[in-house]
């Protein structure tokens, strides 16, 4: 059928709809988009069939879809919001600090973005300098010792609920004025302390993504003139191996050239020593 004859079988009919909002944080009585639709659905003669609000989880998403399209008589599903920005409105700290988003500096997070909540925002500013997202300054004060906290959302619902440490398995090196205990896996559990590393630089990265740590080769083993060395590969990105036989004198020749990764993964290389030649050092650039 053409899509002329489909619109006239079709006619100007009312329609059977089923409306899913998708948010971290609205209600049926804040989610004004959704009252919005629902009036203007009903006041031009079509029928809502089924409405939800579901969080912005694709597993959750994807079950909310298949419920409303099975609804009898459903013609239509739409999708309202999802746009991956979470409203911090009603979110707070409630266990090891005490910080209220609500009428913070920061309202709202998009996705891949970053919030911060500081001791002291002069303190901070000091330290790192301006220009970061502040939503504001916390109360109580982090256990170096190690401590749970908790962060709910408007509707007291948990959205984290972890424990750190200080002592091993965790890495000790952050438990001081160096480096601090950043987080892996934000997907992961996180009070699991291979879910967290020390961050490759003094103080962090705070504001933004992780700090990556210099490259550094590591030497598997060493077979008579064949060494092999691991290194960690980042994604997107080739590599280089350069050798020369002085450390500081002479150039870097070309050993191995990789194409970009398709993900950070790790790089094993092996590495041919003339034999004539009793010292031979390496680097590796990326890219």
């Amino acid at each position: 059928m053409s899509v002329d004859k489909h619109r006239a079988a079709a006619g100007r009919g009312p329609v059977t709809v089923a409306l899913v909002t998708v948010s971290d944080t609205r209600t049926p009585e804040t989610d004004e988009n959704g009252i919005y639709l629902r009036e203007q659905f009903a006041s031009r003669g079509h029928m809502v069939a089924g409405y939800r609000i579901v969080r912005d989880e694709p597993d959750q998403v994807e079950a909310v879809l298949d419920e409303m399209v099975s609804l009898p008589g459903v013609q239509l599903v739409l999708f309202n919001g999802g746009t991956g920005t979470f409203e911090l409105e009603g979110v707070r700290f409630i266990t090891g600090i005490r910080f209220d988003f609500t009428g913070s500096a920061v309202s709202q997070l998009p996705a891949g973005a970053y919030v911060l909540v500081v001791k002291s925002r002069a303190a901070f500013e000091q330290r790192y300098g301006p220009g970061f997202p502040i939503a504001g300054e916390y109360a109580g004060q982090l256990d170096n010792a190690g401590e749970r906290v908790v962060l709910v959302g408007a509707q007291n619902e948990t959205l984290l609920d972890f424990t750190y440490g200080t002592w091993p398995p965790w890495p000790m090196v952050a438990d001081g004025d160096g480096p601090s205990l950043e987080v892996l896996d934000p997907e992961g559990g996180l009070s699991l302390p291979g879910t967290w590393q020390a961050s490759a630089v003094a103080g962090g990265s705070p504001g933004m993504a992780n700090a990556l740590p210099p490259l550094a080769l590591q030497v598997i083993s060493l077979e008579g003139a064949q060494l092999r060395v691991r290194f960690e590969g980042r994604a997107g990105l080739g590599y280089t191996v350069y050798y020369r036989d002085s450390v500081s004198a002479g150039a870097w020749q070309v050993l191995e050239r990789g194409e970009p990764l398709a993900q950070s993964q790790s790089v094993e290389a092996s590495l041919d020593f003339s034999a004539n030649v009793a010292t031979r050092f390496f680097q590796v650039s990326i890219p």
